[in-house]
């Protein structure tokens, strides 16, 4: 009887392993499918969609994302928000008669400058303080709208 045991006894074992195995097969490939979901939702991102890319240095710009990964973002067809300086300071009786006010911002194309940039920005995610996805009515995409209209 003991040599009857004896022979169960490895098979049984070997049971278990192949239950283990099994188990940790399975948990891997949940592991791998849950990872590939997450990476193809993240590039399934609209490419007309502008997003708010706010950063570290309190600097924000205006983009369409080309490619996102954990450690950077690339933005193209870039704009950002310059605070207009006024040449002279204005009395509140010198504002325009029909109640209009100049903005304090303008909101500026990049490449345009002195060094001339092109119009894609690599970003690190570690000065990414968080982005915002633009509506289409926003007066932001409606004034890179306007812009891109009168170059054509």
């Amino acid at each position: 009887m003991a040599d009857h045991q004896r022979i169960k006894s490895p098979s049984i074992w070997k049971r278990q392993e192949m239950v283990f195995l099994f188990a940790g097969v399975m948990f891997l490939v949940l592991v791998v499918g849950t990872w590939g979901v997450i990476r193809a939702k993240r590039s399934s991102e609209d490419p007309s969609t502008y997003y708010a890319v706010f950063l570290s240095n309190t600097q924000v710009y205006f983009g369409t994302i080309a490619n996102s990964t954990r450690r950077s973002i690339v933005l193209d067809n870039i704009y950002y928000l310059q605070q207009n300086e006024p040449i002279q300071s204005t009395t509140p009786t010198e504002e325009k008669g029909d109640g209009a006010t100049n903005s304090p911002l303008s909101l500026i194309k990049l490449g345009e400058e002195i060094h001339g940039p092109a119009d894609r920005m690599i970003i690190n995610r570690d000065h990414v303080l968080f982005m915002e996805p633009l509506r289409s009515d926003s007066r932001v995409v409606s004034a890179i709208e306007t812009y891109q209209h009168s170059k054509k």
